[in-house]
């Protein structure tokens, strides 16, 4: 099969969220016979997603909640039966029930994307940093629960698993064995078209006595947040002074810990919590910042460590396998581990005086951005992931 002959549906959970994930959807669109994009949220208007290529569909009136994956696979199994499609794309499994019943479109490849992996992310991490009736009690840690049993459904049920990562693969397969075969890897894309690369960007340094740190996302243990505090702490006591913005709150089920620890550090003057915000703010923030925190021990490949580099913004990060393929070979993020944040002090203090590192750390960042994860140079992984998907069936 040619690509021009393929035909696509892929579903997203919404679309404010996915506005760089659809801006890819409508790269491939331009590159295969037909795309259409099902939505359970219509939450933003339609005409700011910019699809020209792509058919967009969504149910009218509100989606409830709880039921989103439901409607999803029904809309779903309405469109393969009005018009045939050669691949039926999901995102974190919110087509299982369409998927249950594939044995109805013999025709169709079914393929889902995974950004992390519920299974080992419970027994890995959740298990041993909460206490067991937190998983009761709170709804974010309820839903961690939950994704167990449904993701390993979704994955013995897709025909193909794209990861984000290659070396996610191992993470997949400690609680759950997948065939290599069936475990694809695709990497994360950004839309340069929203996150401008300016000339300038992140190239010159305003001269300042103290470091800034811009964090997104929801403060959490996950995200590596407490290491993020001892360094803060060891800055306070070495008489450097580091500011951390925080955009996004922090997360329910680590409020009451991360309250308790800002204050025995003493470190409410030095941290500013922002609600969550718009594109225009973020691009002023990563322009007013030194560096972007993100030591995620948990996500796929983070988008927002994209944007960041993107923008020219350095990046301190986690050697976590969805980060580490951004930058193999550590040309240009600041990698580091819980434990680390003496060294990761004095690194920082040393590229704050001579700002020529970042500099250079700022241009190869965008550089590589530019060149592997564009919208265009993933969609090409894409189109000819679904082109080789479909010849095997030929």
């Amino acid at each position: 099969m040619n690509p021009n002959d393929i035909r696509l549906l892929f579903y997203l959970p919404n679309l404010s969220s996915y506005l760089d994930r659809a801006a890819l959807i409508e790269t491939v669109a331009g590159r295969i016979g037909k795309t259409v994009l099902l939505t359970s949220k219509m939450d933003i208007d339609p005409d700011e997603a910019k699809l020209s290529k792509t058919r967009l569909v969504f149910p009218e009136g509100n989606t409830k909640r709880g039921n989103a994956m439901f409607q999803a696979s029904r809309m779903a199994k309405k469109l393969l039966k009005d018009e045939p499609f050669d691949v039926v794309h999901d995102t974190f499994g919110h087509l299982l029930p369409l998927f249950l019943g594939k044995s109805r479109f013999p025709n169709t490849r079914f393929v889902t994307s995974l950004h992390n992996f519920a299974a080992w992310d419970f027994h890995e991490f959740h298990w041993r940093h909460y206490s067991w009736h937190r998983f009761f009690s709170n709804p974010d840690l309820r839903q961690c629960v939950l994704r167990v049993p449904l993701q390993y459904l979704i994955c013995r049920t897709a025909d193909r698993i794209v990861l984000q990562a290659e070396d996610l693969k191992s993470r997949l397969n400690v609680y759950q064995q997948v065939p290599d075969e069936k475990v694809h890897w695709i990497p994360n894309n950004i839309d340069l078209s929203v996150w401008p690369q300016p000339s300038g960007a992140g190239q010159t340094y305003e001269q300042r006595d103290h470091i800034k740190l811009l964090f997104i996302g929801g403060v959490s243990m996950a995200k590596g947040c407490d290491s993020l505090l001892e360094l803060l702490s060891l800055a306070r006591t070495r008489g450097c002074r580091i500011e951390l913005t925080a955009v996004g709150g922090t997360a329910s089920a680590d409020r009451e810990h991360f309250d308790r620890k800002i204050r025995d550090l003493e470190l409410k003057p030095f941290i500013h919590f922002m609600p969550r915000t718009d594109r225009t703010r973020l691009v002023r923030l990563f322009h007013e910042h030194d560096w972007l925190y993100h030591a995620s021990l948990l996500e796929g490949s983070p988008r927002v460590v994209l944007e960041a580099l993107a923008m020219g913004l350095p990046v301190i990060a986690s050697r976590h396998p969805g980060i580490r393929v951004l930058d193999p070979e550590e040309r240009f993020i600041l990698f580091t581990e819980a434990g680390e944040e003496e060294h990761l002090l004095e690194q920082l203090i040393r590229e704050q005086t001579g700002p020529d590192h970042r500099v250079l750390r700022s241009r190869k960042g965008q550089e590589e951005v530019g060149h592997r994860f564009s919208s265009e140079a993933v969609a090409s992984q894409y189109v000819d992931f679904y082109t080789r998907l479909c010849r095997l069936e030929d």
